[in-house]
């Protein structure tokens, strides 16, 4: 309730005011213009298997929204199941799990700074055995119907 009084108040005051207003209020009044760019980004992500890509991993037979959004990395991901616990046994290495979802904002930063980085990509292909979870599956059969 308080943030829609500010907002009402912030309204109604000079643009001036208004704006220095939501600056010490909101100090991060750009998250919303990023997070549009970001979004935009993740929707390209999703294009068509026409586009040519440098590294295409297991996750590219996914369903998952989120699982396809990484099919791209330079990571070697496996989606959960036997083939990566076998895989993780036969090397010896332990696994890598990364669990998010496709409308989080800090797993698509963790994409950009870490899993799409080819010096990341390369220690976690050779030290460990990378899994890729799908925190939301549930969105996929809600969608679908």
């Amino acid at each position: 309730m308080a943030l829609n009084s500010s907002l009402i108040f912030a309204s109604s005051l000079s643009s001036s005011a208004g704006a220095a207003f939501l600056r010490c209020r909101f100090p991060l009044r750009f998250t919303a213009r990023r997070r549009t760019l970001q979004s935009l980004r993740v929707f390209s992500m999703a294009e068509s298997s026409r586009a040519s890509h440098r590294y295409t991993n297991r996750l590219a037979s996914e369903h998952s929204p989120y699982l396809l959004q990484h099919a791209h990395n330079p990571v070697d991901w496996y989606p959960w199941g036997d083939e990566a616990f076998q895989n993780a046994r036969k090397k010896g290495v332990p696994i890598f799990l990364s669990i998010g979802y496709s409308t989080c904002h800090w797993c698509h930063v963790m994409e950009m700074e870490s899993f799409e980085n080819e010096e990341v990509a390369k220690m976690l292909n050779e030290w460990f055995v990378s899994i890729k979870v799908d925190e939301r599956s549930d969105q996929m059969l809600i969608r679908s119907t």
